[in-house]
């Protein structure tokens, strides 16, 4: 259902009862805006980061350029704005730079419906219908050898393949990248534009355990979209799933809210605290939140339980990436997870993870 203004809807999943019950409409159309958040709130950018470190110095041009690549501005200022009126802290997890611009274009985030990943460069080697220019959005297939979107009518109901793949259908997959998607890929160039191509065997363990994710995503889901609970709110085109309130258009990553934090403090508390603080998120056109904070998720589904549990690990610290917190101050600074106290604190005050600096010009080698 949407609402009369034609830009939010009610989810599958609006004041429904279990796991992923969700308080209030969430938007799925927003305008670009008309001018430039960077020119009108310069001050507030030139500034980001936590002040331990001088503005200029590399250390807080290093966590800048961080949280510059994590969040698109205008969802940053609105994200500020809504922090400071409250006085709550806010956790968001970082958004891939692939999906600034379709956000920044008025695409759809990726809805609460959807637990698929949004592409990245890896999935050009296990899926032949993604395109270039559509890494980043949000993708269905089934990664194993012989799928096409093509191959099933629509309406036809087919028998899901294991959620598990064999080693035989990976050796399978590993012989098709290496005999026919490679030398597709390398004609037309694609080796000298792509960061990632496969030499090692690492390299090749990334594609084997993103394979095993696709074909499990595929499979927990696909039936979901075109027959089961979300059918009525799916559309898929191609590799691609999308809304069916804008089928013309595929969603990209959202701004995943990660938790909140009382007042000022580094403690994660409770999203039930202060619904009208998720409530302003997700009514925002700017920001766009789908759903509360992944730390307040309750899963019981397993599929469900291994999401989380994922996530939660992704932004600890040493390895892990940085959250992007927003405190009541006015102050952005990038943040880890801390599971042992249960709070978000200043990667500055883990100086020993320094993993996240490597995906910055400032950070590099330092």
């Amino acid at each position: 259902m949407t609402d009369p203004s034609g830009s939010s809807r009610k989810n599958a999943f609006f004041k429904q009862p279990g796991e992923n019950s969700n308080i209030a409409p969430v938007v799925f159309r927003s305008d670009p805006s008309k001018s430039s958040t960077g020119w009108d709130n310069a001050k507030y950018f030139q500034n980001l980061g936590d002040p331990r470190h001088d503005v200029g110095s590399p250390q807080r041009n290093a966590e800048q350029e961080f949280l510059l690549q994590g969040m698109v501005k205008g969802a940053m200022t609105a994200a500020a704005r809504i922090a400071t009126k409250h006085g709550i802290g806010i956790a968001v997890r970082p958004t891939g730079v692939l999906a600034h611009m379709g956000i920044e274009s008025g695409n759809p985030t990726k809805a609460q419906e959807f637990k698929n990943k949004t592409s990245k460069e890896l999935d050009l080697f296990l899926c032949d219908e993604l395109k270039w220019e559509d890494i980043g959005v949000v993708v269905h297939y089934n990664p194993r050898v012989g799928w096409s979107s093509g191959a099933r009518p629509n309406g036809a109901i087919q028998v899901s393949q294991s959620p598990q793949v064999t080693d035989q259908e990976w050796a399978k997959k590993r012989a098709y990248i290496q005999n026919v998607r490679l030398p597709t890929l390398k004609a037309r160039r694609f080796d000298e534009r792509l960061k990632f191509w496969p030499k090692t065997e690492d390299d090749w363990g990334k594609l084997r355990d993103l394979f095993r994710d696709r074909a499990r995503e595929f499979a927990e889901e696909d039936h979901e979209y075109r027959f089961g609970h979300y059918k009525e709110h799916a559309h898929i085109e191609g590799p691609y799933i999308r809304l069916k309130v804008r089928p013309d258009v595929n969603m990209v990553g959202d701004h995943d809210l990660f938790g909140f934090t009382k007042d000022s403090s580094d403690t994660l508390i409770l999203d039930t605290t202060f619904p009208h603080v998720q409530q302003a998120l997700q009514e925002s056109l700017e920001f766009q939140a789908q759903h509360g904070g992944i730390w307040n998720w309750q899963p019981r589904e397993p599929f469900h339980l291994d999401i989380k549990k994922k996530i939660m690990g992704a932004h600890s610290p040493p390895n892990g990436d940085p959250l992007l917190h927003f405190l009541p101050t006015g102050i952005l600074r990038a943040a880890f997870y801390v599971p042992t106290t249960e709070s978000i604190e200043s990667v500055w005050n883990h100086p020993s993870a320094t993993a996240w600096k490597s995906q910055t010009f400032s950070g590099k080698g330092k």
